[in-house]
């Protein structure tokens, strides 16, 4: 991408679009880990597991001033795919990715460094995933679909007065349930908990007929971002076996259940809402101030349903395409190609459902 200045009004000179390179990460994450509206999912920790694992090429677009600073960001990677063709996606296997930035102006800076990026390489389509109230350029048309949402929950209260907005009959007396069964708590960052977890997953994936992420996208989750205590799994057993998982991110104040599986067999146990309300005891005692219920597709209604159920505050996504071409936004969830793949998912063998997960998993991402 060709360097490009615009003036910032709020500086004393222009700011300069570019691409962010390798040699910048550490400043890159100084400014994440700055910036008020930083996730992890901004961080160059989640790029290194998402170029690792799919072999996408990053591109993170950003504004820097007269004195070299980067003022404004927004990571994205082109992802190039036979079955869908190539995009720009900000952000792949994140739940929302917002650009980075403190004046308006430079959002607008970002998303047009985008667009240019695109027309110049011929690239077919940009997918913007937001999470605040980033607004597009008012002169650029989009399919904008807002089909996933996110449900947080404020946990500075003693967890007494929080357990008192979980819903009596579906949440408390579920945890109580999962107590008096037995069920036991680990908490760990092995390969050998990465393991349990993903055969929870994959067998849930399989029963859904979802194709699965492959197995190294989270073993390198947990290697690359336990070491600075933002990953954790936690799994419950019952009599020695593990009957369900969720795997944690944590970054600054907010702790994220990004990933969770439970066995077919073992829902009466109720090993789900354990591990949940393991999950927030364990957030709010390690000081942190928000928990984060993952996305959801709206047409889960009952996944919607039980997340809203523990006080949390539901907020929808938007997914933004560019430009804008009638029925973008459900191309690779309804397509054939994704019906045939879900009925042969729930027909495969495990080892068969790994491999596809391995190979298909980057043109969904």
């Amino acid at each position: 991408m060709t360097e490009t200045k615009d003036k910032d009004p709020q500086t004393t000179g222009p700011v300069t679009a570019s691409i962010l390179g390798n040699d910048r990460l550490s400043m890159w994450d100084d400014f994440v880990k700055a910036h008020p509206e930083g996730t992890i999912y901004h961080t160059a920790g989640w790029r290194s597991i998402i170029e690792d694992t799919y072999g996408h090429q990053p591109r993170y677009y950003i504004l820097t001033n007269a004195e070299s600073n980067i003022v404004a960001g927004l990571p994205a990677f082109e992802i190039k795919s036979r079955l869908f063709g190539s995009r720009i996606c900000a952000l792949p296997a994140a739940a929302y990715c917002d650009p980075l930035y403190t004046q308006p102006e430079h959002s607008e800076i970002l998303i047009k460094s985008v667009i240019r990026q695109q027309q110049a390489d011929h690239i077919p389509l940009v997918e913007l995933k937001f999470h605040k109230n980033t607004v597009l350029p008012a002169d650029l048309e989009a399919e904008s679909v807002e089909d996933y949402c996110i449900h947080t929950l404020d946990i500075r209260a003693p967890y007494q007065q929080i357990e008192t907005g979980f819903h009596k009959s579906c949440i408390r007396r579920a945890i109580k349930r999962a107590h008096k069964a037995g069920l036991e708590l680990r908490a760990g960052t092995s390969e050998q908990d990465v393991r349990l977890f993903y055969r929870l997953y994959l067998d849930m994936r399989r029963e859904t007929g979802l194709l699965p992420q492959p197995r190294r996208f989270f073993s390198l989750m947990v290697s690359r971002l336990a070491g600075q205590g933002s990953a954790e799994i936690l799994t419950a057993f019952n009599g020695g076996t593990a009957v369900s998982a969720l795997l944690l991110l944590k970054f600054k104040n907010s702790v994220i259940y990004e990933y969770g599986a439970t066995r077919q067999d073992a829902h009466s146990l109720q090993p789900s809402p354990f591990l949940l309300d393991q999950a927030l005891r364990r957030a709010q005692s390690e000081g942190y101030s928000q928990f984060d219920f993952g996305r959801t597709h709206l047409e889960h209604a009952g996944l919607v349903t039980f997340k809203s159920r523990w006080g949390s505050i539901q907020q929808n996504l938007a997914t933004h395409y560019l430009p804008r071409t009638r029925g973008t936004g459900s191309m690779r969830r309804t397509g054939t190609a994704r019906k045939l793949m879900s009925a042969a998912i729930r027909i495969s063998p495990r080892p068969l459902a790994t491999v596809l997960g391995g190979l298909l998993y980057r043109h969904f991402i």
